[in-house]
Order: structure tokens, then C-alpha cells, then sequence
């Protein structure tokens, strides 16, 4: 008795999910109004922003250990093009500083105006979690956060590393700030 229940509501289950991909998935409609790929990804970002976080981190770790492995190859085909390549450890005060602003003063500013905005409106508990998840800020606060501290650490390992090593931590910073900025 129970397994031709199972078959039944085996069935119908599949009757139903195959009526959904064929009118709602094929209609005009929601191809129209379908999520882009970067909204996509920002709402997955936004709602797993720890581990996208730590990504980012060992991502940038995977970077400079390439720059490292590729030196040889770098110094040869493309430090000849750019003659002032030692200028790029002076970039690293700029990307701090800009950091430590966007960080300590935009967010809590954008974070708060949003707050007082929502703070008399009686779907507060609603919007709210909405902006949190759908936003993308928690993941570009974590990962300023992170990017600060990467740079603060290289900043550290400074006095042990040799120039070539540092430009590395240098390049990847940048290419970490830009990331963000896309």
C-alpha cells in the first residue's frame, strides 16, 4: 500500500516539476527578468561571505606564489617594458590608506544611512535582512578588511623580504583592489 502511494506521489512529482520547467522557466517573462551572472554571484558572495572571503585570501596567497615561481620570466619579458617597477612599493601606502578609509568611514556611513532610512518604517524587519543578503557589503567589507590586513602583513614581512619579493605582495594587493572594485 505504502510503495503504490510512493509511486503515485512519484509521479505526480515529476508531472508537476516537468509543468513548471515548461511554463515558468520557458516563459518570456522570466528570461526578461532572469538574474545576470554578476547578480548571481553577488547574492552567493553576500550570503557566504566568510568562505568567499577566505577564497579571496588564498586566492591572493596563489597569485604571489605564481609571480614568485614566474620571476625569471617576468624579469625577462616584462620588467624590460616597464622601467619603474620599484614605484609600485610606494603604491602600497595609497592602497592602505584608501582601504583603511573605504573600511573605517564609507561602510559604517552607508551601513548607518541605511539603518536611519529603515528606522521608522514598519517593514524594517523585512528590508533589512533583504539589503544584508542581496547587497553584496558584507562580502566587500570582509574582503577590505582582509585586504588591509594583507597588506599590513606584507608591510611586516618588508623587513625580511628582498625587493623582487615584495613588489610580488605589491602586484597582488593591486590586483586584489581592483577585484574589488569590479
Amino acid at each position: 500500500m505504502l510503495e503504490m502511494y510512493r509511486r503515485v506521489f512519484d509521479t505526480l512529482n515529476r508531472s508537476v516539476d516537468r509543468e513548471i520547467k515548461g511554463s515558468i522557466f520557458q516563459s518570456e517573462v522570466y528570461k526578461n527578468n532572469k538574474w545576470s551572472v554578476l547578480e548571481r554571484w553577488i547574492v552567493l558572495w553576500s550570503s557566504h561571505f566568510k568562505k568567499y572571503t577566505c577564497l579571496m585570501f588564498f586566492l591572493s596567497i596563489l597569485i604571489f606564489v605564481n609571480l614568485i615561481l614566474w620571476q625569471p620570466w617576468i624579469k625577462a619579458n616584462v620588467l624590460e617594458y616597464t622601467k619603474q617597477w620599484k614605484e609600485m612599493i610606494g603604491w602600497q601606502d595609497t592602497f592602505l590608506a584608501g582601504q583603511l578609509t573605504i573600511v573605517g568611514v564609507v561602510y559604517p556611513l552607508v551601513v548607518g544611512l541605511v539603518s536611519v532610512y529603515l528606522q521608522n518604517r514598519s517593514a524594517k524587519s523585512v528590508i533589512l535582512p533583504i539589503y544584508h543578503n542581496y547587497s553584496g557589503f558584507m562580502f566587500a567589507g570582509m574582503s577590505g578588511l582582509s585586504l588591509a590586513a594583507f597588506i599590513l602583513a606584507g608591510y611586516f614581512m618588508r623587513a625580511s623580504l628582498s625587493d623582487k619579493y615584495y613588489v610580488a605582495i605589491c602586484m597582488v594587493s593591486a590586483v586584489w583592489l581592483f577585484l574589488m572594485f569590479v
